[in-house]
């Protein structure tokens, strides 16, 4: 099955709008980032659910907790742990994954942006956000 990958060309454009400044097209800091930046600890905004991503080369492992009661948020003590179902796949600044394991869709799209004053973010097709807790970069192994 295809699926979406985050061009170059919108990262450069999104730096340009946070920046409210013409850049350079061609300069490296303005394209987009790696896969590995995947490859981490997160919170579900809005749930304040953990999440766990292992990256096995450009596919990867998620879990995480769920809340105990559906439409709930997650308080550490009651939580459910889960795993996305199947492997989820990374290419630069994107990420599908299967969540249908807990009520979500089996293929969901998300984009890395590193426009929060956080340090990260995953910003999924369904309107939720993940804050990285930690996560990979670029130049680590």
């Amino acid at each position: 099955k295809q699926w979406r990958r985050r061009k170059d060309s919108s990262c450069w454009l999104e730096a340009v709008f946070r920046g409210n400044a013409l850049l350079d097209p061609t300069d490296s800091r303005y394209t987009c980032t790696c896969h590995k930046v995947f490859e981490g600890e997160f919170i579900e905004e809005g749930s304040n659910c953990e999440r766990k991503i292992v990256l096995d080369g450009t596919s990867a492992t998620i879990t995480g907790k769920r809340p105990a009661i559906l439409g709930q948020k997650c308080n550490g003590k009651y939580d459910k742990p889960f795993r996305a179902k199947g492997r989820a796949f990374v290419s630069g600044g994107s990420i599908v994954a299967n969540f249908s394991c807990v009520h979500g869709p089996e293929r969901l799209g998300g984009f890395w942006s590193e426009a929060s004053v956080t340090g990260g973010q995953i910003h999924w097709g369904d309107g939720s956000t993940w804050r990285a807790v930690k996560h990979g970069t670029c130049d680590s192994s």
